[in-house]
């Protein structure tokens, strides 16, 4: 099965997966979250099917993230109920991914951003190569790091995930490998070896596990120590504070990535990066599945917000940089703002539930 934005094939056992949306470095459209989605639920329950392997066919990039321009071109529109669906959808395919019964494996060579996280962090294998750029960058735009990321940015250490999901700093292989996002690290030029053997080996479905990382083994190249790993007790000291005004007071401007960070601060929607870090800490209890459904509640408020539709103006649609924030400055952000963006109920019945019941039969 074909279309111009995603590529199935079914080959030796398993499940092939290949994005396909060259024009717009894989950015996911509701149209490969909707083809998605269809063929995982397929696949699980396909008994020649052992596994799932997920890749790019562009050559810089393995997926630039959700397909924000048109939520903004909705919202900008009044048509809050296309935002809604396309989220809901996107939610419910990442869940999907986390929760899937058969191995995935992902090889992300390139651009990895926002959405296309989402997509590939619950992966069984998740590979990457030396080439890989990995960021949660929405507080640019306005947006907050959704895709599952108040779930899993919560579970890394030293405050490490307050850093990616406030910053949005872009993180290589050795940081992923670091952190324990990336299973393995495979140089480019040896994937399309690794790919052959994929689809040439003999694999019995009881030990498919235990075969896919014997051969990911082989070919794991170690990296070298990771700038977030250089900079970790920064990083912890600054990002355990518990406000935005704390952490810029905790910066020592005698220490160059230090002084760097205060310029990023300086530089992200100070509204976004405020409801960030309180949904971080609203949700740092909270299952996957409530993760999801508060990220696609949360998310009907904040598109509505004037820095939303700034930034992604700014950024991905007049592409002028102007970035006018309303407020400016980290201090003029009034909680109470930030509060009512939090007025929601995850506990009534959600979209998200309708959409996972054919793959949860």
């Amino acid at each position: 099965m074909t279309s111009n934005q995603i590529i199935i094939e079914e080959k030796n056992h398993i499940g092939w997966i290949k994005l396909n949306r060259l024009n717009a470095l894989n950015a996911l459209s509701l149209e490969m979250i909707n083809t998605i989605t269809h063929t995982l639920i397929k696949w699980k329950n396909q008994d020649d099917i052992y596994m799932v392997y997920l890749s790019s066919n562009h050559p810089k990039s393995f997926c630039a993230g959700g397909d924000v321009k048109s939520l903004y071109e909705h919202s900008i529109n009044h048509d809050h109920e296309y935002p809604k669906v396309y989220l809901s959808k996107q939610y419910a395919m990442d869940y999907m991914i986390q929760t899937y019964p058969k191995p995935i494996l992902t090889y992300i060579d390139g651009y990895v951003f926002g959405g296309g996280v989402g997509l590939s962090i619950g992966s069984t294998y998740f590979v990457v190569s030396e080439r890989v750029k990995f960021a949660m960058p929405e507080t640019k735009i306005g947006f907050f790091p959704d895709v599952g990321a108040s779930y899993f940015l919560n579970q890394l250490p030293h405050h490490v995930g307050k850093y990616i999901g406030i910053l949005g700093p872009v993180l290589t292989s050795n940081d992923l490998f670091y952190l324990n996002i990336a299973d393995y690290v495979v140089i480019h030029n040896q994937w399309l070896e690794v790919e052959e053997a994929l689809f040439s080996l003999k694999f019995n479905n009881n030990n498919i596990k235990e075969d896919v990382s014997m051969l990911l083994d082989k070919f794991h190249h170690f990296g070298h120590t990771s700038d977030i790993e250089k900079h970790i007790v920064s990083i912890d000291n600054i990002f355990s504070k518990s406000t935005l005004n704390e952490m810029m007071q905790a910066i020592d401007l005698d220490n160059p990535f230090e002084k760097e960070l205060k310029s990023k601060f300086l530089e992200m929607s100070p509204s976004a990066m405020s409801f960030t870090l309180e949904m971080l800490e609203r949700t740092r209890h909270l299952s996957l599945l409530e993760c999801f459904k508060f990220e696609q509640l949360f998310s009907e408020h904040v598109i509505k917000t004037h820095d939303f539709k700034e930034g992604v103006r700014s950024l991905l649609v007049d592409k002028d940089q102007r970035f006018d924030y309303q407020p400016q400055k980290i201090n003029d952000v009034n909680p109470v703002d930030i509060y009512a963006l939090f007025n929601f109920d995850i506990e009534k019945p959600h979209l998200i539930d309708e959409l996972i019941k054919p793959y949860e039969k």
